[in-house]
């Protein structure tokens, strides 16, 4: 996932592809590791996400 939010990779495309592809991941890691309090690994993961969808947003 470091790969698609690594500035120079999600700036050179549009956002909606980079967001459609880590959307992809966190939905893989969801069915395989079967996490079963979605709200919790969201809350922890969740905080990095928005800090970078920020950083991309304000460019």
């Amino acid at each position: 996932m470091q790969k698609y939010l690594k500035r120079k990779h999600a700036i050179s495309g549009p956002l909606s592809i980079t967001f459609k592809k880590v959307n992809q991941i966190v939905r893989g890691w969801i069915y395989y590791f079967k996490i079963g309090s979605i709200k919790v690994f969201l809350d922890k993961f969740g905080h990095d996400y928005a800090t970078r969808y920020d950083v991309f947003k304000k460019n």
